[in-house]
């Protein structure tokens, strides 16, 4: 085989892993919805094992290399909790599902509390330092005027 035919291969196989690895962060980025965790579990492929194991081969993306990928950080401790038999077979439980995304609900918005407390901290700062801004440019223009 040519140098160029084994380049070519290279690169293929190359690209042949970033597809794969977008295919991975996607999919792993949608377990971070219990409704999809509950798709997932009315479908059976919480209890196939092949599926199971896919689910641990996924457990890379906790390596800091992989995580700064992620988005939706749950999602990650969906994938640890799947590792568990116990998570898998509660997620067969109606109530469940709803028990999770309340949970989720209930974070995002002390999150949201959370992000607006910090805002209106920052600009409660800002206003004063443009205030002090404004009283320190008021006085220059005063100099100016004077001189």
């Amino acid at each position: 085989m040519s140098s160029k035919g084994i380049i070519i291969e290279e690169d293929n196989k190359e690209q042949d892993e970033i597809i794969r690895f977008m295919q991975d962060l996607e999919f792993v980025q949608c377990l971070a919805n219990p409704f999809y965790l509950k798709y997932l579990s009315n479908m059976g492929y919480l209890d196939d094992e092949k599926f199971v194991n896919y689910l641990q081969y996924l457990l890379y993306f906790k390596k800091a290399e992989y995580m700064k990928f992620i988005t939706y950080e749950r999602c990650i401790i969906f994938l640890e909790l799947l590792q568990y038999k116990e998570f898998r077979q509660k997620l067969k439980e109606n109530e469940y599902e709803q028990y999770l995304n309340n949970f989720i609900l209930k974070d995002w918005m002390e999150r949201s509390v959370k992000i607006d407390n910090q805002n209106a901290n920052e600009n409660i700062e800002n206003n004063q330092e443009d205030k002090d801004n404004k009283i320190n440019n008021d006085e220059n223009i005063g100099m100016d005027i004077e001189n």
